[in-house]
């Protein structure tokens, strides 16, 4: 490792210090002794990624919304489940949710793109089947994992919407909708 010399002061990036001399390079950069620094901020590479960004944003937006609309009505499920307390369908709601928000969605993604084909070869070899993993459009394990990822974060959000719902307010809301409908007949 090349110590810190002052004679390479003209690129302050390519200086690789050792631990006694990081303390006197940083002195260095704050008392402004090196002119290279705004090198390290570049505005024209903002303007790179945004180029690279913007002829994905249909993708982006198309990701989004059926993560959504799947998300939603799985998230819907998930809730009344976990609500109504069915036995199994309780116990296995709230170990979804768990463990769909206690793992960050990369590794959901890797789960996804590598571990339904594994389970499709599987199922492949024990039923006898003959579908093609590598027929299987990529954008699918991606929609497969967002929507997976948002229904546990909506079910828990529709759950303590319900639950925030006092019972005397659903009783007054059933008594005023069968007064109308007798109105109405």
């Amino acid at each position: 490792m090349e110590s810190y010399n002052k004679e390479h002061a003209d690129n302050p990036i390519d200086i690789q210090y050792t631990d006694a001399d990081a303390s006197a390079a940083l002195i260095d950069l704050y008392n402004g002794r090196y002119d290279d620094i705004m090198n390290l901020f570049k505005p024209s590479a903002i303007w790179e990624g945004i180029v690279c960004i913007v002829p994905n944003i249909p993708q982006t937006l198309e990701i989004a919304a059926v993560a959504a609309v799947i998300g939603i009505v799985l998230g819907f499920l998930l809730a009344l489940f976990r609500i109504k307390k069915f036995p199994v369908l309780s116990q296995f709601a709230t170990l979804y949710i768990s463990f769909m928000r206690g793992t960050p969605l990369l590794v959901q993604l890797f789960l996804s793109y590598y571990g339904i084909p594994v389970m499709l070869n599987i199922l492949n070899y024990k039923f006898g089947w003959e579908f093609s993993v590598n027929d299987i459009p990529s954008m699918l394990f991606v929609f497969v994992a967002f929507s997976l990822n948002e229904a546990a974060y909506m079910a828990e959000s529709i759950r303590a919407a319900i639950l925030s719902v006092d019972r005397k307010d659903i009783e007054a809301a059933c008594w005023m909708l069968s007064v109308r409908l007798r109105i109405r007949a």
